[in-house]
């Protein structure tokens, strides 16, 4: 009986999928580990070629990963997130709701540029000392424990929800920039990202600091005097050479990736700078960034450069090989006809509801994010939603948008993404005071991310 390949293709991919999600969601091994099984099982099962699979672990999305991080780096080396943070505060005071709301506004920016859990450890750093003082204030002693706690939760929070401003503030975002490549060759730039997303992140901290300042802070007024470690005069200090210098690329690089492509407003329309090359059409953000790490490997001040390959020695290589497993795992979907035995699913639902659909795939993602980390969640269900979503006759953006954003804010548990783990870390909070606000924050963003989608495609 001769062997049918699709049948056997769609078959071994499905047992590959549920094995890879399986060891994601369990942790039985490092999820780095659980990402290089494509390069043995696809080849194996003639699902892809060796030399086919290896691409995926090599992109232009993984490039700008490498390039975000290694921005970040040299904005930590510097010390320019810590003289940011005193800004905010320095703007805001430290009255319990401006104090609060200084935190929230400082992680979530810190966590679209840097990764959640970097912004979430300076933070950390910063509120444990701002603790410490607010056990000296009268007007804490009844009320102190739970503002500590709401603080340090809304520390959390916040670094998930800011995430979800940029493409490269967390690993959902720049997985779905792969996948609509691969499945629809849609190049979803910076800007683009920015104008769908911040206005929902805006909303989701407004709501946050409403909801946190009603629950946890204290009803009497007064005024924390700064602790010792919290000098607020350092905001006042003159940025050093080397911090001027990092800045400057900074800025550079997100100018040039808000403006790289034409950006359509309606009334008006921008043309972006690429359109003035006569190879503009070769360049992505990957470009900038990596001209941007060129720029900081390269330039010295004082006769040391900004950054030395021994400043990478705590670069997240492990990420790099998780996003390699994704993709590969998005690309056998594609090349299979794996989303059209999916479909068959949905047989029985003459005209399927994309607001079912959507809200369905939020709580799925919501779910899996708990359990699994957000970058495992979204590797395990973009690709399939890629190839329902165009099956069914969706824009595939939809879904993926849905589940990129909902994988991004797992709020209930300490294992579900590191901010979380490293406030319950602090020994100054049980997991019960986390999941009780965790569960009703988890409802709370479902429904307001199913409405800004929702919105959208009514507008439309």
């Amino acid at each position: 009986m001769p062997f049918d390949f699709e049948f056997g293709a769609n078959l071994f991919l499905l047992l590959i999928v549920i094995l890879m999600a399986y060891l994601w969601i369990s942790n039985k091994v490092h999820l780095a580990v659980t990402a290089l099984l494509p390069l043995v099982l696809f080849p194996l099962t003639g699902i892809m070629s060796a030399a086919e699979v290896s691409k995926s672990y090599s992109n232009s999305v993984i490039v700008l990963f490498f390039g975000g991080f290694v921005l970040s780096i040299a904005v930590q080396k510097t010390g320019l997130h810590n003289w940011f943070a005193y800004k905010v505060l320095a703007i805001t005071g430290l009255e319990p709701r401006k104090l609060l709301l200084g935190f929230i506004i400082s992680t979530a920016f810190l966590s679209m540029w840097l990764s959640n859990t970097a912004a979430a450890i300076l933070m950390i750093t910063i509120a444990s000392s701002v603790i410490d003082e607010l056990k000296q204030h009268w007007f804490y002693k009844e009320a102190k424990e739970k503002f500590i706690k709401g603080l340090l939760i809304s520390i959390a929070y916040s670094a998930s929800i800011g995430g979800m401003g940029t493409l490269i503030g967390t690993p959902p975002n720049m997985i779905l920039k792969q996948v609509l490549q691969n499945t629809e060759n849609i190049d979803l730039s910076f800007s683009q990202w920015m104008f769908m997303t911040l206005p929902l992140v805006i909303i989701l901290l407004t709501i946050l600091f409403f909801i946190f300042s009603y629950l946890y802070c204290p009803k009497e007024k007064g005024v924390i005097n700064p602790p010792r470690s919290i000098n607020l005069k350092q905001s006042k200090v003159p940025l050093n050479l080397e911090q001027k210098y990092v800045l400057s690329i900074f800025m550079i690089v997100v100018i040039a990736w808000l403006t790289r492509i034409d950006l359509d407003l309606g009334l008006f329309k921008l043309s972006g700078w690429s359109s003035f090359m006569k190879y503009g059409n070769c360049f992505d953000d990957s470009t900038v960034i990596i001209a941007a790490c060129f720029l900081l490997f390269t330039v010295s001040v004082s006769s040391k450069r900004l950054l030395l390959w021994g400043d990478l020695k705590d670069f997240p290589w492990e990420i790099i090989l998780l996003f390699g497993g994704g993709f590969a795992l998005a690309d056998a979907i594609n090349k299979t006809d794996f989303s059209q035995q999916l479909v068959r699913l949905f047989d029985q639902l003459q005209s399927p509801n994309i607001f079912i659909i959507i809200l369905s795939v939020i709580v799925l993602a919501k779910i899996l994010s708990e359990l699994a980390s957000n970058t495992a969640t979204a590797q395990i269900l973009l690709p399939i939603l890629a190839g329902l979503s165009t099956s069914l006759g969706f824009n595939p953006l939809i879904l993926l948008y849905a589940a990129a954003l909902s994988s991004s804010c797992p709020f209930m548990l300490p294992v579900a993404t590191p901010p979380n783990a490293l406030i319950i870390a602090t020994n100054k909070m049980k997991v019960s005071d986390m999941w009780k606000i965790g569960l009703f924050f988890n409802i709370l963003t479902a429904i307001v991310i199913f409405a800004y989608i929702s919105l959208g495609l009514i507008i439309k």
